[in-house]
């Protein structure tokens, strides 16, 4: 049984609550990551930031939407989560909450099936207090997959020509 605490990633990127709009696409960018969880003062885990919540601004902005639709919502009182996200100028208003998170000693497996059923990229990894210690993503698990189908070249039957 391999556990998240073996294939997770211990050094994160994080985001405060009053992180910029600018600053979370930033650090996207520039680190390669297409989430940041976002962690109060003791690195307890707050809600995470992702590509999604971002590209909402540009999908959802309420600028350019017409008035018609917008009573529209109203009378058939639809409440569009990315609309209220797209509006948001500070990760604590963008971020998705609750967060999903997982134990460090939870088996991958579960962890796997939690972002699959969960249709997420990536759980904050918290220990016993709610603190950050790290974070499992799904590609982690494929690399776990990759090293578990590889089979050991000296194990390997030579084929026959």
């Amino acid at each position: 049984m391999t556990l998240v605490r073996d294939v997770m990633t211990t050094d994160v990127v994080t985001a405060a609550p009053d992180t910029a709009l600018h600053e979370l696409i930033s650090v996207m960018l520039v680190r390669g990551v297409s989430g940041l969880p976002v962690v109060d003062d003791d690195r307890r885990v707050v809600g995470v930031v992702s590509e999604a919540d971002l590209v909402a601004r540009r999908g959802f902005d309420p600028a350019p939407r017409r008035l018609l639709s917008i009573v529209d919502d109203a009378l058939h009182r639809r409440h569009n989560r990315w609309c209220t996200k797209a509006a948001g100028l500070v990760a604590g208003e963008i971020m998705t909450v609750p967060a999903h998170t997982v134990h460090p000693n939870a088996d991958v497996h579960q962890a796997a099936s939690r972002m699959v059923t969960l249709a997420l990229k990536r759980l904050p990894v918290v220990d016993d207090d709610g603190r950050l210690v790290g974070i499992i993503a799904q590609r982690d698990v494929l690399r776990l997959m990759l090293h578990d189908a590889d089979p050991d070249p000296a194990d390997r039957t030579p084929s026959v020509t």
